[in-house]
């Protein structure tokens, strides 16, 4: 599973006609002669500020790229995989639409902030527009929309983008809507790390990247190698033939892989092995449930009495045995690599029995 790269999608059905609708309202509220509500987007570092209209919501899509939902889609891979095949269809627009009312850690359950906001507009209405292109795609507002639909609102009032943007300008404009200091509802953890490595492949520099997310350099040196330490489990558990576990499976577990990241980075200048070993066990922790605090116990003098080892079943134990592998010889240099040691090798083996211990259970939910 490798780097996140940004999508262009077709336009949707009816694009065309749609747009000359949108054209059309826009003309009607620059000719009014009254007050006028803008909404203010950043491009390349510049305002603009684009003219809100009432659309009907029946015409609106839910926007496939949103980042909000990105890691989400994984949920059900036969409707993901019908998404990416056509994601204007009234299947892959209605599996959108569940993800955006569904906890972000569990998709099977409907989110509480969901009916929160879908009674406040129940309420008090439509306080702050969303934002959508000229083919009537929501950029920003796609929970909003889903709430409002539920509610039987017949149309939202939306800023409408040039048509000259592009999906890049698209991501961009969407990703410093949801990164104000005002934003109502936050993107989930994996989220925010996906869009992270999207910029990344973009070919933004990590300053640049640290400042749009309002965070530091290093905290975002620490998030790129918490992705990438997840996708190197979800590869390792689909070693074992069957379902594999999920970016969201992880979406709960933030400060646990922060704290491992920072132990991690602290052992490996003085003990590689050590820190590949103490990795190990703390994500084996991690993935059996264990408490944050039982975690961070997981430290220097824990592997010294193999508490871990002593507090799991029989069927996961592992043996030692065999486990040391052989140098590995670099063509060219006459020198050889230390293997990995014994201990390394062996949590290593352990962590892969627990890694698909999970995702095999999770096949069973």
């Amino acid at each position: 599973m490798g780097t996140e790269m940004l999508r262009e999608f077709a336009p949707p059905p009816r694009a065309a006609e749609f747009s000359e609708l949108v054209k059309k309202r826009v003309e009607e509220v620059k000719n009014s002669g009254g007050t006028r509500e803008t909404v203010t987007v950043d491009r390349n570092d510049q305002q603009l500020h684009v003219e809100v209209v009432d659309l009907p919501l029946d015409g609106l899509f839910f926007n496939p790229g949103t980042h909000r939902i990105r890691a989400q889609r994984g949920h059900d891979p036969a409707l993901n995989d019908a998404l990416d095949r056509d994601p204007w269809s009234a299947e892959s627009q209605d599996y959108l639409k569940f993800l955006l009312q569904a906890e972000p850690a569990n998709p099977n359950r409907r989110d509480t902030d969901f009916d929160k906001l879908k009674d406040d507009l129940q309420q008090f209405g439509q306080n702050d527009p969303g934002l959508v292109t000229h083919h009537g795609i929501l950029v920003n507002g796609n929970t909003r929309a889903a709430a409002l639909r539920e509610i039987g609102a017949q149309s939202m009032r939306v800023g409408v983008l040039p048509e000259s943007f592009t999906w890049a300008d698209i991501n961009a404009v969407e990703l410093s809507l949801q990164l104000r200091t005002d934003r109502r509802r936050p993107y989930s953890y994996i989220n925010r790390l996906l869009a992270m490595e999207e910029q990344a492949a973009l070919g933004w520099k990590p300053e640049a990247i640290a400042k749009e997310f309002r965070t530091l350099v290093k905290v975002y040196h620490q998030e790129r190698w918490i992705l990438s330490t997840i996708r190197e489990l979800i590869d390792r558990s689909k070693s074992g033939g069957g379902v594999a576990l999920r970016l969201i499976d992880f979406e709960d577990d933030q400060e646990k892989l922060k704290e491992l990241q920072r132990l991690y980075v602290k052992l490996e200048t003085v003990d590689r092995d050590q820190a590949e070993v103490l990795k190990e066990w703390r994500l084996a922790a991690i993935l059996l449930g264990f408490s944050k605090t039982d975690v961070r116990h997981i430290d220097e003098d824990f592997l010294k009495d193999d508490h871990l080892g002593k507090a799991l079943p029989p069927n996961l134990s592992v043996d030692t045995a065999g486990l040391q592998q052989e140098a590995v010889s670099v063509p060219g240099l006459g020198v050889a690599v230390p293997a990995a040691s014994s201990a390394v090798s062996a949590a290593r083996a352990l962590n892969d029995k627990i890694v698909r211990a999970k995702a095999a259970a999770r096949g069973t939910d």
